[in-house]
């Protein structure tokens, strides 16, 4: 969770949660000032803000870093957007993460379609019998780089949020406190859910539009982002 300070008419942060309570410690901050983090309808004294973990040495310090509260209409909660992925980053991450699942394929192409490679030019398209002839021996040269690609996908996903990509960009997804989605959040709930009701005959195709057209929004959540309670952000 990032917590934004109000004090003395100006906005501070964001900060964890460990640098808020140090600053209260320390005096540098009171616990009358005010605070907000993402999902807060308005500002609350940090003293309300953090009662609920308050630990003893927050009590401690109360007494010596008193201050006149400031009235909450006094900040806005900031803009969620100036650390959005621009929508272009985003479409570039999504194509540069296909474009490199369509290079892990060539040589198995290159296997399959290589001795009809005459026929073709001479417009000559295979049969499918002969197509299935010579399958198995290209078989392992289009499944063993694509399952290696996605198993990096998966990992690099899990653990940083991001995509080849998306990483090449400059981009990652985070949850909407900015903390790491996991897996449930990055894996299922934001890449299979989403698939498998985009293949649902009639639903499908008018979900996965919508979730498309949804980027468009002044937060740049698509649904399966709302699906997984994730945001896609700068690096």
């Amino acid at each position: 969770m990032r917590y934004f300070i109000g004090k003395d008419g100006k906005q501070l942060g964001p900060f964890a949660e460990e640098q808020v309570r140090a600053k209260l410690v320390s005096g540098e901050v009171s616990h009358d000032d005010l605070g907000w983090h993402e999902g807060m309808p308005e500002w609350k004294p940090l003293r309300t803000l953090l009662a609920a973990s308050t630990p003893p040495a927050f009590e401690a310090s109360r007494a010596a870093t008193s201050s006149t509260p400031l009235d909450s209409g006094d900040f806005e909660a900031p803009e969620p957007s100036a650390s959005l992925a621009g929508r272009g980053s985003r479409l570039g991450a999504y194509l540069l993460d296909q474009l490199i699942a369509l290079v892990l394929t060539l040589p198995g192409l290159w296997k399959l379609l290589q001795p009809f490679m005459k026929d073709l030019e001479a417009g000559k398209a295979p049969t499918p019998e002969e197509l299935l002839a010579n399958i198995a021996p290209a078989l392992p040269l289009l499944i063993i780089p694509l399952l290696a690609f996605v198993i990096v996908q998966v990992v690099i996903l899990v653990k940083n949020g991001q995509t080849i990509g998306k990483k090449m960009l400059g981009i990652r997804i985070v949850r909407l406190d900015g903390s790491n989605p996991g897996f449930t959040n990055v894996i299922i709930m934001r890449g299979i859910l989403p698939g498998l009701i985009g293949g649902i005959p009639m639903v499908g195709p008018v979900f996965s539009l919508i979730d498309v057209l949804l980027i468009f929004r002044e937060d740049h959540r698509c649904v399966h982002d709302m699906i997984a309670g994730t945001i896609v952000v700068e690096a």
